[in-house]
């Protein structure tokens, strides 16, 4: 069963918009109906910006909620594959129809990778913590360093992007 959601005229114009400029974004809308309730939601129905520090708090507060009750892996691969395709389906309609900078696209986009290999790191980190210990140095416990290589770590990760990760 699908929740109904009331969506003004001026939001419905929006998103035939979106739809009628991005294949992408209908192919997404059609395959999770449940992301239109987002473009309702105050944190998310005007573009973000580009301002790091907003959308670490944004976006980082919007996937550890998601993924707080996860116990497994392949639940949580998909949740994280849910969550990119709800975020760039949102930053697809804050391009295309709300006509925000590129260079706001490019660091919203590069915060969410970032954002989403936090949540897989933190949640395998302590998956595996707790299955065979926390690993640790004479300092105490002893967390993996990722490096962010390329666009993503210069932040100008843009839609057809991989990442570069050490």
């Amino acid at each position: 069963a699908h929740e109904h959601i009331q969506l003004s005229s001026e939001l419905l114009t929006k998103l035939q918009i979106l739809l009628t400029r991005s294949s992408f974004a209908a192919t997404v809308l059609q395959r999770y109906p449940q992301i239109i309730s987002l473009f309702s939601e105050p944190r998310f129905c005007q573009p973000l910006g580009g301002k790091r520090d907003k959308l670490y708090c944004v976006f980082s507060t919007w996937i550890a909620t998601a993924v707080s009750e996860i116990t497994d892996e392949k639940h949580l691969a998909s949740e994280l594959r849910q969550l990119r395709q709800s975020a760039m389906t949102l930053i697809t309609y804050y391009d295309l129809v709300l006509a925000q900078p590129i260079q706001d696209s490019l660091q919203q986009v590069s915060v969410l990778a970032d954002e989403l290999i936090k949540a897989s790191y933190n949640w395998h980190y302590h998956q595996l913590s707790q299955r065979y210990g926390a690993p640790k140095d004479e300092n105490g416990r002893q967390p993996l360093c990722i490096l962010a290589m390329g666009k993503l770590g210069g932040y100008e990760l843009n839609f057809s992007s991989d990442i570069d990760l050490i």
